[in-house]
């Protein structure tokens, strides 16, 4: 099964949802967290809002491959 082509703004929102998610967690529970929580939330509108999910032949189903190839962008190996 051929992986799907993603805009390379679709990339970029995942990995600043991801981003965005992982350093929201990593706050104690008296953060103050607006900020962040800002950020994910404009982050994952612009994933979900994307255009691409509506395009002909596409899939939201796609989005674990999009996060998948997002995460890759992310890792970064061991040196």
């Amino acid at each position: 099964m051929a992986r799907p082509t993603f805009p390379p703004d679709l990339v970029q929102a995942q990995v600043r949802a991801i981003r965005a998610y992982h350093a929201l967690a990593q706050q104690p529970p008296t953060a103050p967290t607006a900020l962040l929580r800002r950020e994910l939330v404009e982050a994952l509108h612009s994933l979900y809002g994307h255009p691409f999910w509506t395009s002909p032949g596409t899939s939201p189903t796609g989005i674990v491959e999009l996060r998948r190839q997002a995460r890759a962008r992310l890792w970064v190996p061991a040196t």
